[in-house]
């Protein structure tokens, strides 16, 4: 016969109190996660979102290729713009596997998604896209993409100096850029 821990009543009254986080922000953020409240995660804006984030977006990007439904696309768009909101770095891997979709009307705000991703790997994603499409729309919409990332990170312009001596099929929009430039 087993025998059970006996526990004193100060004992089991301090178990009851540790059940709950004790941080309140942790608390908020565990619920939100559980919930998939996806507002309570976007104000969070936590590293510890970006799964939950990424499961759900690959869930509307799922039902809205079967679908195809307006009701699936906002939520897809809505999935995409909460990876903008917490702008965590990792986003910009999940928003560039959107890219490789052969939907246009996925494609095209994750590219613009991508633009508000103020960092060198947003903008060589986006290069790598321009230089081997052949769709105006995807090519327009990197060009003001890249041209979002390039006001805010002058950095960009290596990447972009890079890309003009590499096999590009649209390196006209990328001298644009480099005309554009302020001279060293």
């Amino acid at each position: 016969m087993k025998r059970g821990v006996k526990l004193s009543k100060t004992a089991q009254a301090s178990e009851t109190n540790i059940i709950k986080p004790s941080n309140q922000t942790y608390r908020e953020l565990h619920e939100h996660i559980i919930n998939q409240d996806v507002e309570g995660l976007i104000s969070k804006g936590s590293i510890h979102s970006l799964l939950t984030l990424n499961a759900m977006l690959d869930n509307a990007v799922t039902q809205y290729m079967t679908s195809e439904s307006s009701e699936d696309y906002r939520q897809l768009l809505q999935c995409i713009n909460s990876h903008v909101v917490v702008r965590h770095f990792n986003s910009i891997t999940q928003l560039e596997k959107l890219l490789t979709l052969s939907d246009q009307r996925i494609a095209t705000p994750s590219i613009t998604a991508l633009g508000n991703f103020y960092h060198e790997s947003s903008a060589h994603a986006l290069i790598e896209l321009l230089c081997k499409n052949v769709d105006e729309e995807i090519i327009m919409a990197s060009v003001n993409a890249l041209d979002n990332i390039l006001k805010k990170s002058p950095e960009t312009l290596v990447v972009i100096k890079d890309a003009l001596e590499s096999d590009c099929r649209n390196r006209r929009h990328l001298r644009r850029f480099l005309k554009r430039a302020p001279s060293e």
